[in-house]
């Protein structure tokens, strides 16, 4: 009887704190793009931008936009292809395809009346028209003209969206952590991007496919976890295999004050025993959030925008006593 006993208190210590289930949703909010006729200007979300080329409208108040200055403002992997004179646009799992000077738009292979696509005679820039391209991205809008702004404007809004997490990636080329989600017509797309530290050298963190679970904590859920093995304490522990698992930087001892200065000064570097190492804020939304995902650790690759997005992160840090002043009274 004793040992059932036991084995029942490890058990309820061991899910104690359960994460949040894998159908965690995050919920991008709407944005609007206003797009002005003759001109090099536009607003998104109201801040204005500069395009590359002057968009231009004809007489039935099609607006039309550089097939660049489309990719930038939109973010869809649109381009133009000389060898056959066609425009291809891949967005959402959808495809477009339409033929210069041809007015006929092609979506997943069905054909819709559409405005020709054209190369302007100002500017020798490939031009197609805004709206029913945007259309296809999920935008809706009209064309409007008013008294201000005689040559006119399309507006244009995008809907929230909801996006449920199904997966995380860690990339140790990279030492970052990405989390994807999908949304309802099955896109996927990332959705967060971390700094980490895997293992050093001496302590490689292991490849494959893992699930993301509960670790042993505090009876209430704390999220604090002390690391006998390395006698250091860590926040939101979440289990990978064995003793891996992602975890906060170190601390040297109980309480925010003591972070481990060359722990956080090492986020983007391999530094661990093993482990995944995160800021703070990141170890908790997957302790919160990503409970029962597959987690998948490879050597990884290296990839130019990711390493962009990694740059960005790492000049945003604070330094060392920023961070550690903004962790104090939250945990």
């Amino acid at each position: 009887m004793k040992r059932i006993g036991s084995l029942l208190l490890v058990f309820l210590l061991l899910f104690a704190a359960v994460p949040a289930s894998a159908a965690t949703k995050i919920y991008e909010s709407g944005w609007s793009v206003i797009l002005h006729a003759d001109s090099n200007w536009y607003i998104l979300d109201d801040i204005w931008y500069e395009t590359s080329y002057k968009t231009e409208r004809d007489e039935n108040n099609n607006l039309f936009i550089a097939v660049e200055d489309f990719s930038a403002i939109f973010k869809c992997n649109i381009a133009y292809n000389p060898a056959d004179s066609s425009i291809y646009l891949a967005h959402n799992g959808r495809e477009v395809w339409q033929g210069l000077d041809t007015s006929v738009m092609f979506v997943d292979t069905l054909p819709y009346p559409n405005p020709a696509a054209y190369i302007s005679a100002l500017s020798g820039a490939v031009m197609i028209p805004a709206e029913p391209y945007a259309s296809v991205l999920g935008y809706v809008g009209s064309f409007s003209t008013t008294p201000e702004y005689a040559p006119g404007q399309l507006s244009l809004t995008h809907p929230a969206q909801a996006y449920t997490l199904n997966r995380i990636e860690v990339n140790k080329a990279m030492q970052m952590v990405t989390v994807y989600g999908t949304n309802d017509v099955g896109y996927t797309k990332p959705m967060k991007y971390f700094l980490c530290s895997t293992g050093n050298p001496t302590a490689l963190t292991p490849n494959g496919t893992f699930y993301a679970r509960p670790l042993t904590y505090a009876a209430a859920g704390n999220p604090w976890y002390y690391f006998k093995l390395h006698d250091c304490w860590i926040l939101y522990c979440t289990q990978l295999f064995g003793d891996i698992c992602f975890h906060s930087v170190t601390f040297n001892t109980y309480g925010v004050q003591s972070l481990s200065q060359s722990a956080y000064n090492n986020l983007g570097h391999p530094a661990s025993h093993g482990c995944i190492r995160l800021m703070v804020e990141d170890a908790k939304f997957i302790w919160e959030n990503c409970g029962g995902l597959p987690v998948d650790i490879s050597e990884g690759y290296y990839d130019e925008s990711l390493q962009n997005i990694k740059q960005q992160l790492l000049r945003a840090r604070s330094s060392y006593s920023e961070y550690v002043a903004s962790l104090v009274g939250q945990y």
